[in-house]
């Protein structure tokens, strides 16, 4: 992790570049993704990570809070 805590902030700024004048654009969707301390979330928890993203090449995650089951 990046030693952020859970009450700093970051900024994320989107700029349309177009070769027109008065061109205008909408922005439909966003998805951003940061690596964050994995902790059980009711019964299941979603995890995803692009790290072996096209190879073979395992990935191990380790979690806090869950039981055995």
């Amino acid at each position: 992790m990046s030693g952020l805590t859970a009450t700093d902030k970051q900024e994320v700024q989107l700029h349309l570049q177009n070769s027109s004048t008065g061109a205008l654009g909408w922005l439909n969707y966003i998805e951003l993704t940061t690596p964050c301390e994995l902790k059980m979330n009711g019964s299941w928890t979603p995890v995803r990570t692009l790290v072996n993203l096209n190879t073979a090449v395992p990935v191990r995650f380790h979690m806090t809070g869950a039981d055995a089951s």
